[in-house]
């Protein structure tokens, strides 16, 4: 799933979930993938019906980790916000949405701050969205 399909799901997304969890961890993280665990294919240590990360270590072992909880925890949200950035989340009352931004570097060009914004049903959405728009415009992967 591409960043801006997750973040379009994200949007339309009544409440967090691990399946939105493990692919945003995915995203932020090279070489990673989401994995859904059925009961034939489980590791002994994850239980069906559970998300996981996948990534394949340069000896060739493949390495399991469970994802941290964004879109149901503004904490973990928050650790996406790309390091030395702003932040504030909302509520628009009159909408019943969360509406949360990341502000950026200054732009030299219109010399005002790039603001990246997303609206969602909760605040962790919210927040977790706006910071992957973020990190999408600055570059950053993880």
């Amino acid at each position: 799933m591409t960043r801006d399909e997750l973040i379009v799901k994200m949007g339309n997304a009544i409440e967090g979930g691990r399946e939105l969890d493990a692919n945003i961890a995915a995203s932020i993280a090279p070489g990673t993938g989401a994995y859904y665990v059925a009961d034939g294919d489980r590791p002994i240590d994850a239980d069906a019906g559970e998300w996981l990360l996948l990534k394949r270590t340069e000896e060739g072992q493949v390495v399991t980790n469970r994802p941290h909880h964004y879109t149901t925890s503004l904490d973990a949200a928050v650790s996406l916000v790309p390091l030395g950035l702003g932040w504030e989340v909302t509520f628009r009352r009159e909408d019943h949405v969360y509406v949360a931004g990341v502000a950026a570097d200054r732009n030299p060009a219109t010399g005002r701050y790039d603001r990246y914004e997303m609206q969602a049903r909760t605040a962790p959405l919210a927040l977790s969205g706006a910071a992957l728009r973020a990190r999408g415009a600055v570059g950053q992967a993880n």
